[in-house]
């Protein structure tokens, strides 16, 4: 479920009929969306707007309310968010995980990414490191991008190796 509050009727037809589901919290955080960040979809004026005083009541909101969920088997803290290209975003990420981690501290936190392979902003990979779990939305089919999805995927592998 992305970028919005699911209506608990839905999570609960996903236990029952054992759908996994990945629960979604954020659309944007510091930054709008808009092509000068490298957003790839239009201009907005959403979450962003709200994001500093309303995102740690509103996280934690969803966590506590779907926490009891068996389908949730993710947490996603953002979808395809500019603040992945930009030099704090890791630090967002990293906040935004430690809310997740305190509530839930079983379930892997995620978020979509649209930036990893993009010129001439990708995403920083001080900010992909903060995931549990580095969700790859539209990464290129070309080289750079198949470099960057088995670099990623090679530092997954021996992350489980070494458990």
């Amino acid at each position: 479920v992305s970028r919005r509050s699911v209506n608990v009727v839905l999570l609960d037809l996903c236990d029952r009929m054992g759908f996994l589901v990945m629960d979604e919290a954020f659309d944007e955080w510091h930054y709008l969306k808009g092509k000068e960040l490298g957003s790839n979809t239009h201009e907005s004026h959403g979450y962003s707007l709200w994001f500093d005083t309303c995102h740690e009541e509103d996280l934690r909101t969803m966590l506590l309310r779907d926490r009891n969920h068996p389908s949730i088997i993710l947490w996603s803290i953002g979808n395809e968010v500019p603040d992945q290209t930009a030099p704090e975003g890791d630090l967002t990420a990293r906040h935004l995980k430690s809310i997740c981690k305190s509530i839930d501290p079983l379930r892997a936190v995620t978020q979509a990414n649209d930036q990893i392979a993009a010129e001439p902003r990708a995403a920083r990979e001080e900010f992909l490191n903060e995931l549990d779990v580095v969700g790859y939305n539209y990464v290129a089919d070309g080289e750079q991008g198949q470099r960057l999805t088995m670099m990623r995927f090679r530092k997954i592998r021996d992350m489980v190796k070494s458990r």
